[in-house]
């Protein structure tokens, strides 16, 4: 995702009156880059506003592991996944949000247990907790306004319209990298970040080099020589 299009994507949930309440979940992963399992695997005892950090012990997960569909508690997958990611002011605000829309719609008083744990930070308006597919299956509807409702004001202004692509919580994360890429975290931090165990998983699959970034480090070559 281009960060024309993050932009776009932000301001239009920060915006919009019906999907304004996925503001916050969407904000959050991206400034901390926490793969799907992770981020509906937080509680609050793995917030430390004080510190300002997130921790990430653990992962929950959502399969049918044969009786159902059924949510279950895993450890992260590498000891690379056991991190401690700074919170930025937006993943701050995200998580305030987030509670006040817990009061505001009263989540809290319908919260459901979840494999023995409780206090997970992202539920929905009934109390349950997150998965993968209920996340990106909300994307995919938030996208699909969104598109519509530009090619319409586009048609109306006589311009093309400024779609956005498909996405996912993976190209969220990945969003994530990019951006601490482009902005200038050396790639040993991003791949903390990350949780990634090797630095090549960081450089190969979530990073790109395109025509401006190679005009501006070219112009470090040319101080150089």
């Amino acid at each position: 995702m281009t960060k024309r299009q993050q932009e776009k994507l932000v301001d239009f949930l920060e915006n919009d009156d019906l999907y304004k309440v996925y503001y916050p979940l969407i904000l959050f992963i991206l400034n901390t880059g926490l793969r799907a399992g992770e981020v509906c695997g937080l509680t609050k005892d793995d917030i430390d506003m004080k510190k300002g950090v997130v921790h990430v012990r653990k992962q929950l997960g959502y399969r049918n592991i044969g009786d159902g569909y059924q949510y279950y508690w895993q450890p992260l997958k590498t000891v690379a996944g056991h991190r401690d990611i700074p919170l930025t002011p937006a993943a701050k605000k995200a998580l305030i949000m987030e509670k006040e829309l817990d009061f505001a719609l009263g989540r809290r008083a319908k919260e459901q247990e979840v494999a023995g744990r409780s206090g997970i930070v992202f539920i929905n308006n009934r109390g349950m907790a997150l998965n993968s597919y209920s996340i990106d299956g909300t994307i995919k509807r938030i996208i699909s306004v969104y598109n519509q409702r530009e090619s319409k004001e586009a048609e109306t202004e006589n311009r093309e319209p400024e779609l956005l692509p498909h996405i996912s919580v993976h190209i969220l994360r990945h969003t994530f990298c990019t951006r601490s890429v482009e902005s200038g975290i050396n790639i040993k931090t991003v791949q903390y970040l990350m949780g990634h165990s090797e630095i090549a998983t960081t450089l190969n699959i979530y990073t790109h080099v395109n025509a401006e970034q190679v005009k501006s480090e070219m112009k470090k070559l040319e101080n150089i020589m």
